[in-house]
């Protein structure tokens, strides 16, 4: 059974969330527990544990990913595509509680395109810095022989 509050697995017979603490069945469903009566708990959001998958379970929000794009982008001054991350997390999570999972996972997809669009381009603004500040470090001394020869 899964808790209708955070949306743990428990077993069948568990009367509190062994995640969260918090009672899994109300009292009146508690004493049907010794007859063959099965009652199925949602949680508020409308999704039930039929088939035994938990569909929240599903959605993975890449909360580490944009994070890594946004310290990638600091060095090159393009936070947007960090903070578009950021903002579409943000989202997913919302939507996962309010029990929009079809919306939790487009959300989450565009979170991860934009934290990787983040990181990729902060990776390439860093070495376009470090190739400009080799050449223009091996060069500089050369520039400065040749106009002192003139």
């Amino acid at each position: 059974m899964f808790c209708p509050h955070c949306g743990a697995d428990n077993p069948e017979s568990a009367l509190h969330c062994q995640s969260c603490g918090k009672p899994t069945r109300t009292a009146a469903q508690a004493g049907n527990s010794g007859t063959s009566q099965t009652v199925v708990i949602q949680s508020p959001g409308g999704y039930g544990a039929a088939g035994g998958v938990n569909p929240a379970a599903q959605v993975k929000v890449p909360w580490i990913l944009t994070i890594v794009s946004l310290l990638c982008c600091g060095g090159s001054c393009c936070y947007i595509p960090g903070i578009i991350a950021l903002i579409f997390c943000i989202m997913a999570n919302s939507a996962m509680s309010a029990g929009d999972i079809a919306g939790a996972q487009a959300k989450a997809g565009t979170a991860k395109m934009a934290a990787w669009t983040g990181i990729i381009l902060g990776l390439v603004m860093t070495i376009i810095f470090v190739v400009l500040q080799i050449v223009f470090g091996v060069l500089a001394p050369i520039m400065a022989a040749i106009s002192q020869n003139n």
